[in-house]
């Protein structure tokens, strides 16, 4: 990108950086320093990244719990192993200094006052058991399923999960049921518009609302087909009205950060229904992220209601 991050201090300096550089970068929503070197780095380094290779030295406000580097503590001791632009692998030192933990979480609060969902708010009982002394610690996560789901080249972690969860014979009826409640595609549409029964399929943006009860979640309206329309609480905020989005509908199987599966039912979450689920990149398969919603680029030309597996794949 040629942005020198070690020269960015705020904000404004990412946005003057991306400005001198003519860099378009989807930024809508997006709170703190941290969110912003995230949405860089998978819109024009991962994609890059073929390796296999070790990624190390994460900017400070990327993770709040990890430590700061002794030689710089702008970045903190850490490291993702990367192959084919695919995360394998992350790892990084737990943060046992009690006065910059809370500093850091100060700071986080301060986002979340901004907008921020996923900020962490501050923790006095693990300051005061950090106070009372905690060994240097370090740790490691690598999702099994995930590894597997690389070299075997699989589109979806769902194609190479061991024992993956069956739908009993309760979980068919809610999704009979389910089904039922939604408005019928017109006789004359085209087939490849009606969703995709069972797979996470293709929808567009078309409403966004605060919740009434919830601050941190939005009421999103997203149109699946020429006449139908659903609506789904979500708690992420890096879409916008006009976006492509992936969406699970009631009765759909999809990946769990564990390393299981669940499958999607309606719901009411605080008091508003919710008839399905919009998906981050965890859920298709393509990433561990599960912080934000995957967005599908309108210039591949999405089609409502098609496969979003069939739709990666094109690309």
């Amino acid at each position: 990108t040629g942005i020198d991050i070690d020269e960015i201090k705020s904000e404004s300096d990412f946005i003057n950086a991306l400005e001198i550089r003519h860099l378009k970068l989807e930024i809508t929503g997006l709170i703190g320093l941290g969110a912003l070197y995230d949405a860089l780095y998978k819109e024009y380094v991962r994609p890059k990244l073929i390796g296999p290779l070790f990624l190390t030295d994460y900017p400070a406000e990327m993770i709040a719990l990890a430590k700061r580097k002794a030689d710089n503590p702008s970045k903190i001791a850490s490291f993702q192993l990367l192959a084919c632009g695919t995360e394998l692998l992350k790892a990084y030192n737990e943060l046992n200094d009690p006065q910059d933990q809370r500093d850091r979480w100060l700071q986080e609060e301060a986002l979340s006052k901004r907008g921020l969902e996923s900020a962490m708010s501050v923790d006095e009982d693990y300051i005061r058991a950090l106070e009372y002394g905690m060994p240097p610690t370090a740790g490691w996560g690598m999702g099994l399923d995930r590894l597997t789901q690389f070299l075997t080249d699989s589109p979806t972690i769902k194609d190479v999960i061991l024992f993956p969860s069956m739908k009993s014979e309760e979980t068919k009826v809610i999704a009979t049921t389910e089904s039922s409640l939604r408005l019928p595609a017109s006789g004359g549409s085209n087939p490849k518009q009606s969703p995709q029964s069972g797979e996470i399929i293709i929808g567009k943006v078309l409403e966004i609302k605060n919740h009434p009860n919830a601050k941190s979640l939005k009421i999103v309206i997203v149109k699946v087909s020429p006449t139908e329309t659903h609506q789904i609480v979500c708690g992420c905020a890096n879409y916008q009205v006009g976006d492509f989005v992936p969406v699970a509908l009631p009765g759909t199987l999809v990946p769990t950060p564990d390393g299981g599966t669940q499958t999607i039912a309606k719901v009411k979450l605080r008091g508003v229904e919710s008839d399905g689920m919009l998906c981050s990149p965890l859920e298709l398969g393509v990433s561990s992220d599960h912080t934000t919603i995957h967005l599908l680029s309108s210039k591949s030309k999405p089609v409502l209601g098609q496969s979003v597996k069939k739709y990666l794949n094109r690309e």
